[in-house]
């Protein structure tokens, strides 16, 4: 056999490895959130999750790459729920709107989500350039020994499905006419993401701007970001925003 040739993997050692692979993610997950990046040591990932801490990095490369698989893991169930609401909704902008509410409550109850994104975000622009570059070239074999470069690839697959079902649910509105197409649909999904993530930020710091704000409560957050969407990508007012910013 070729040195280069690998024995296929049984169908019990992949139900295996995938248990394992979950039980880690699950451990590593509720050690994130309860503490910083920096403060959790995969020693004591190893120690709760009973498993060792050389099979930890056999699976997932480091604790950076640990920290990303969260992250994908999370991105394939949102995408997955998200294409549940695709095909169980007509209009486009109802879609819109049940995925807002999806979205904010997700911010909500997986903080770490997000903190992660931020993190990914903010890595070095020329790791972002390589791995862009990646994704639309043929791996080499030099690529696919690299885990975590394969991992942060995943990462930003995910990523990419992401806003790739934002975009289909506009293209979707802007044909049945719920959505203007006024606008392109990059720039009217980049907007919703402006105005959601600004929305998830002032709840945070509210308190310092209204005395008696009302940002606080969930249902209020969901159905005022609802409000500013809905209005937003109402035909009229699109074409009455595009009209100002010619005078302008």
């Amino acid at each position: 056999m070729n040195k280069q040739e690998k024995k296929p993997i049984s169908s019990s050692r992949k139900k295996k490895l995938e248990r394992n692979k979950n039980i880690i993610l699950d451990v590593a997950e509720k050690f994130f959130t309860e503490k910083s990046y920096d403060d959790v040591k995969v020693d004591n990932i190893a120690e709760e999750s009973a498993i060792s801490k050389a099979t930890i990095y056999t699976y997932f490369h480091s604790k950076e790459g640990l920290y990303y698989s969260i992250g994908i893991r999370a991105y394939k169930f949102i995408n997955a729920q998200m294409n549940l609401l695709l095909t169980t909704s007509d209009k486009g902008l109802d879609i819109i709107s049940g995925l807002i509410i999806a979205n904010m409550e997700g911010r909500e109850e997986f903080k770490l989500y997000n903190e992660i994104t931020i993190r990914f975000i903010q890595m070095d622009p020329q790791i972002h350039t390589e791995i862009i570059r990646k994704l639309s070239t043929q791996m080499t074999q030099k690529d696919n020994d690299n885990r975590l470069f394969k991992i942060l690839m995943e990462y930003l697959r995910g990523i990419r499905l992401f806003t790739s079902k934002w975009k289909e649910a506009v293209e979707r509105g802007q044909k049945d006419g719920s959505i203007s197409n006024i606008m392109n649909i990059d720039l009217i999904t980049q907007y919703i993401f402006i105005l959601i993530n600004g929305i998830v930020q002032l709840r945070s710091t509210s308190s310092l701007f209204f005395d008696e704000g009302k940002l606080h409560d969930s249902e209020t957050v969901q159905n005022l970001t609802l409000s500013i969407v809905q209005s937003f990508l109402h035909k009229s007012n699109l074409q009455t925003n595009k009209a100002n910013s010619k005078k302008q």
